[in-house]
C-alpha cells in the first residue's frame, strides 16, 4: 500500500470511526520549518492530532520498546514542532496512538482518541480559561488601582501574599496591612505564636512601603476584598504564577532582582536532578522563578529548600510563589548570603541541589577572598565558591553563568575552578532575557560522577516568543535533555545527528560552546574528507591600523568595519581619511590578490577577495595574504564564508556586547584543503553563479526603471 493509500484510508478512520469532522482535517500541513505531515487535526485554530503515513514493517512487536524507536521518536519530534498532544502513526491497516510526551519518550495509548474527547477537554478548557481570565481582569483592576493611588511597587506582594494567607486560614496579615488599633496587636501575637513567619520580608516590606507611600489603609482593604472576590486561589499553580508574570512585568520591583524566565527555571530544575528526598538550595533567588519551578517538579517539599533573598521584598515574592502551592513555606533567608551563610561541618547542613543563578558582572569584595587579588572578584566567581562549599560530597550544582566569563580570557579563575570541581556539562542558552543581548549558559557539576577528560557542550535555545513552564516543549530541548542524561549515566553519546550536542576536552580552559559544536559540525559537512589546515599555515593575517573618519570629506577612501560582506566589497561613502592619516599606517594597505575579512559588527567573520586596486585598512579589518602555492586565494575567500570556516570563527569571537574576533582566533581556525583542481572548480562555479545574479541585478534593474518612467510619464502609448 502507497503512503498516499494509506493518508486517504487514516482519513476516512478519523471522519468513519473517531467523529472527526472533515473540515478539522488538513492534508499535507507545512510546519514553520518548511517539513510536511500528511494529516493533521485542527481544532480551535490549533494542531491538535499529527497523523502519519508510515511503514510499520520493522517496529518492535513489544509495545514497551515503542518510545525508543527511531520512527516513533521522529513523529513525536513533529508533533512538538507543531503543540499536538495526540499522534497517529498508521500502515492503513495498523493504527498506533501516542500522547506527546516532552521528555522525548511518548506514550502508546490503548485506546483511539475518538472527537468527542477532544470535544470535552475543549469545554474543560474554555471553563478554564473564563476563570483565569476573570482573575486577570482583578489584577488589572488592582494594578490600575495603585497606579491612580501612586502605592508603592511592593505593596502588590504585601496585598497578594496578605491575600493568600488568608486563604489558608491566616487572617494576621490582612490585619497588618490595612492597620487600625488591632496592628500592634497582631504582630506582637505572630512574633510570640509564630515567629517562622516573619522570616519572609512582610515586616521589612510592609515597613519600607510606609515609608514610601501615604496610601490610605482602606485601599489596601479594597483590592484584598477584589481579591477573595477571585477566583486566584482555586486556579492551578502555573496558571496563577502566569498571572503573577503580568502584573510583575507591568508594574516591577524596585530591587532590581532578575525574573529568570519560566523555561530558563524548568531547565534547570531539569539539569539538576532532584530525587526524592534531596536538600535544595536556592542560593540567589530573586523573585522566586527557580524555587516555584522545584515546586512545579512536584519531588521537593517546602521543608527539604532553602532560599536566599537579598532583599526582603525579594523574598516577598518567592514566597507569593510557594503560597500558591499551598501553605507551607521553605526556610527564607534575607541578606546577602556571602555575609550570612556561614560554613558548616556538619552533613545535615549541607545541600544535595544547589540552584545559582547570580547577579551578572559585578564585583565583590568580601574578607573571605582575602587571599586572592585584594580580595575582589566577580560575583559569578563567588556565588560559585560559595555553593561549592555548601554543596554535600555527593551533590550537584547548577549554575546559571554569562558567556563572556567563559570564554574570555581574563577569567581563568573561574573556569579553572569549574573543572577543578566535577563540571560535566555546559548548555548554551543564548540570550534568555526578552529584551536583552546579554547571552548565558548553564553549567552542570556534580561531585558524585568520577573526572572526565571530556565534557558535553550542547545549544538549548528558546526560539520560541512566549514564555513556557516546560522547557521540554521548546524545539530541540528534549533531545538536548536526553543525551544529557545519557551523559550523566557515564554512557558516551556519540554522534549528534541534529549538532545540537559536543563532547570533547576543553581546549585551553575555553567552556562557551561555540568553537566545540562549530568544530564538530566541520567534520559532518561535504569537504569534512579533505585535509584541514589552520589558517596561519596557509596565509599570513595581519590587522589594519587606527584609521579614522575624516570630519570633512576626506581624500582617501579605507576599507572600514562593514564594508566587508561575504565575497563582496560595498565601501561606505562616510569611511574616508585625510591623506596624512592614512600615512601614520604605512603597513595597513591591502593590494591585489590579498583577502579582507570583516572583525566587528554584523557581517563579523565575512571575507572577500581583492580584485585590483589597493586600499588602506582599518584596525577592524585583517589582511589575509596567501603564502601557500597549494592554496588558491580566490578559493580561500569562499571557504572562509563558508558554513565549514564561517561558523567555527563565530563561535569563537569575544566580547560581551558585540562579537569580535583577534588575530590569534583567526590564525587558528582550520581551513578544508582540497586538491588546487578542485579548488579551481570551486572558483570557477561561484563565479558563474556571481555572473548569473548580476545579470538577474542589471535587468531587474532595468525592469524597475522602465516602470518608474512608465507610471511617471503616463507613457502607455495608444489606449484607443
Amino acid at each position: 500500500m502507497s503512503e498516499i493509500q494509506a493518508a486517504q484510508r487514516i482519513q476516512a478512520y478519523l471522519t468513519r470511526e473517531l467523529g472527526y469532522p472533515a473540515e478539522f482535517i488538513q492534508r499535507e500541513y507545512q510546519t514553520s520549518h518548511s517539513a510536511r505531515l500528511d494529516l493533521v487535526v485542527v481544532l480551535d485554530g490549533q494542531v491538535k492530532v499529527v497523523c502519519e503515513a508510515k511503514r510499520l514493517d520493522k517496529l518492535p512487536s513489544d509495545v514497551k520498546l515503542l518510545p525508543f524507536d527511531a520512527l516513533i521518536r521522529q513523529v513525536q519530534f513533529a508533533a512538538l514542532e507543531v503543540g499536538a498532544r495526540y499522534f497517529l502513526i498508521s500502515d492503513g491497516n495498523q493504527m498506533l496512538w501516542f500522547e506527546t510526551d516532552g521528555s522525548g519518550r511518548p506514550v502508546p495509548l490503548a485506546t483511539p482518541k475518538a472527537f468527542h474527547d477532544l470535544a470535552n477537554g475543549r469545554a474543560e478548557s474554555q471553563s478554564l480559561s473564563g476563570r483565569v481570565e476573570g482573575v486577570r481582569r482583578t489584577l488589572r483592576n488592582i494594578l490600575e488601582r495603585s497606579r491612580q493611588q501612586r502605592w508603592s511597587p511592593e505593596a502588590l506582594a504585601l496585598v497578594i501574599y496578605a491575600h493568600l494567607q488568608r486563604q489558608r486560614g491566616r487572617e494576621v496579615f490582612c490585619d497588618l496591612l490595612v492597620g487600625g488599633s488591632v496592628s500592634q496587636a497582631a504582630l506582637a501575637t505572630l512574633q510570640s505564636k509564630r515567629p517562622e513567619e516573619l522570616n519572609t520580608g512582610f515586616v521589612e516590606t510592609l515597613a519600607f512601603v510606609a515609608r514610601q507611600d501615604l496610601t490610605a489603609p482602606h485601599a489596601y482593604a479594597e483590592a484584598l476584598d477584589l481579591l477573595d472576590a477571585s477566583a486566584l486561589d482555586k486556579l492551578e499553580p502555573a496558571d496563577v504564577l502566569s498571572l503573577l508574570d503580568e502584573v510583575l512585568g507591568r508594574y516591577p520591583t524596585t530591587s532590581g532582582a532578575t525574573r529568570i524566565p519560566r523555561w530558563t527555571s524548568d531547565l534547570l530544575v531539569h539539569l539538576a536532578g532532584i530525587e526524592r528526598g534531596d536538600r535544595v538550595l536556592d542560593l540567589h533567588c530573586g523573585l522566586g522563578n527557580i524555587s516555584a519551578a522545584v515546586r512545579l517538579a512536584g519531588i521537593t517539599p517546602p521543608s527539604h529548600m532553602a532560599l536566599f533573598a537579598r532583599h526582603a521584598t525579594d523574598a516577598m515574592w518567592a514566597c507569593v510563589q510557594q503560597l500558591v502551592f499551598g501553605a507551607e513555606l521553605p526556610s527564607v533567608e534575607i541578606g546577602d548570603p556571602l555575609e550570612s551563610l556561614r560554613l558548616s561541618h556538619q552533613q545535615e547542613d549541607l545541600a544535595d541541589r544547589i540552584l545559582v543563578a547570580a547577579p551578572f558582572g559585578l564585583t565583590v569584595r568580601h574578607a573571605r577572598f582575602a587571599e586572592r587579588r585584594g580580595s575582589a572578584i566577580s560575583s559569578e566567581e563567588a556565588y560559585v565558591e560559595l555553593a561549592l562549599e555548601h554543596l554535600s560530597p555527593r551533590g550537584r550544582m547548577v549554575a546559571l553563568l554569562p558567556n563572556g566569563s567563559l570564554g574570555k580570557p581574563d577569567r581563568l579563575q573561574l573556569r579553572e575552578l569549574l573543572l577543578r570541581n566535577g563540571l560535566q556539562a555546559v548548555l548554551d542558552i543564548g540570550a534568555f532575557q526578552p529584551g536583552s543581548g546579554v547571552a548565558a549558559s548553564i553549567v552542570v557539576l556534580d561531585k558524585s560522577m568520577p573526572a572526565r577528560d571530556t565534557l558535553l557542550f550542547a545549544k538549548a535555545l528558546n526560539r520560541q516568543p512566549q514564555d513556557t513552564f516546560d522547557c521540554t516543549s521548546l524545539p530541540g530541548l528534549p533531545h538536548v535533555l536526553q543525551r544529557f542524561g545519557f551523559w550523566m549515566q557515564g554512557h558516551e553519546s556519540g554522534s549528534d545527528e541534529l549538532g545540537l550536542t559536543a563532547t570533547s576536552a576543553p581546549v585551553q580552559g575555553v567552556l562557551s560552546v561555540g568553537p566545540y559544536l562549530a568544530l564538530q559540525a566541520q567534520t559532518q559537512l561535504s569537504l569534512a574528507s579533505f585535509e584541514h589546515q589552520p589558517l596561519g599555515s596557509l596565509a599570513l593575517v595581519t590587522k589594519g591600523g587606527a584609521i579614522r573618519r575624516s570630519k570633512a570629506t576626506g581624500d582617501v577612501v579605507f576599507i572600514g568595519p562593514g564594508a566587508v560582506r561575504p565575497l563582496e566589497i560595498q565601501l561606505d561613502l562616510l569611511d574616508r581619511a585625510d591623506d596624512s592619516e592614512v600615512q601614520r599606517f604605512p603597513q595597513a594597505i591591502a593590494s591585489e590578490g590579498d583577502i579582507v575579512l570583516n572583525g566587528l559588527s554584523t557581517y563579523v567573520g565575512a571575507a572577500a577577495f581583492i580584485e585590483s586596486g589597493r586600499f588602506p585598512i582599518n584596525r577592524h579589518i585583517f589582511r589575509i595574504r596567501v603564502h601557500n602555492v597549494n592554496v588558491l586565494p580566490e578559493y580561500l575567500a569562499i571557504a572562509i564564508n563558508s558554513r565549514h570556516v564561517h561558523e567555527p570563527l563565530v563561535a569563537s569571537a569575544g566580547g560581551s556586547v558585540m562579537p569580535m574576533l583577534r588575530v590569534d582566533t583567526l590564525r587558528k581556525v582550520l581551513i578544508p584543503v582540497p586538491p588546487r583542481d578542485v579548488q579551481a572548480e570551486i572558483v570557477r562555479r561561484v563565479a558563474v553563479a556571481k555572473a548569473e545574479r548580476d545579470k538577474v541585478g542589471r535587468l531587474l534593474q532595468e525592469k524597475e526603471q522602465a516602470l518608474s518612467a512608465m507610471v511617471r510619464n503616463l507613457d502607455f502609448g495608444d489606449l484607443a
